[in-house]
């Protein structure tokens, strides 16, 4: 995520405020996807899985991110749940903060094909949410 141009207002952040961030901005982009489902989250932020397992934080700006995730998850009906993964086994994830979308995307089918699993390319565009200039550190 370029956070200069998505969220200006965490550039500076701490890196697990911006780690709840991006948590808020999936569940926001997908809720209608998600809505009556179970989600269950992994991230390699070990405060940010603490402060989501606990639902509390001292931290102000994290507090209003997370009030925001718990009002959004409920409103939606989404049912979260969340651990820690480890840097080394979180690759996928941050290869697709990394990479372009449609490159990965035929990457990751053709990845999951190879080992049985298979999946739908998606019929909407998983950038949507994005502004146009959040891919220009590429």
């Amino acid at each position: 995520m370029a956070w200069s141009a998505d969220l200006p207002s965490l550039l500076g952040a701490l890196i697990f405020v911006k780690a709840l961030a991006a948590i808020l901005l999936a569940i926001l982009r997908w809720q209608a996807v998600w809505r009556h489902r179970p989600i269950h989250i992994q991230t390699d932020n070990k405060a940010a899985a603490s402060t989501l397992q606990s639902g509390r934080t001292r931290c102000p700006v994290a507090n209003n991110i997370l009030k925001a995730i718990l009002w959004t998850a409920a409103v939606s009906q989404v049912t979260l749940s969340i651990s820690y993964i480890s840097t080394k086994d979180n690759y996928i994830a941050d290869a697709l903060s990394r990479m372009d979308n449609s490159k990965f995307l035929a990457m990751a089918i053709k990845f999951f094909a190879s080992v049985g699993v298979y999946i739908s390319q998606p019929s909407f565009n998983l950038l949507a949410h994005m502004l146009p200039n959040s891919l220009q550190f590429l």
